[in-house]
């Protein structure tokens, strides 16, 4: 059974940035913290 990527992330394991599931899961958190932040700025 392969982990979670923030489970491999929590337990300190190797994740290369070129793993398509990283991208994925990681741009989307980007894109919601770039929201967030915009949101904050505007206030």
């Amino acid at each position: 059974m392969t982990k979670a990527i923030w489970n491999r992330l929590a337990d300190g394991d190797a994740v290369s940035m070129m793993e398509e599931t990283y991208q994925d899961i990681v741009l989307a958190e980007f894109n919601r913290c770039r929201d967030l932040q915009f949101q904050i700025n505007q206030t």
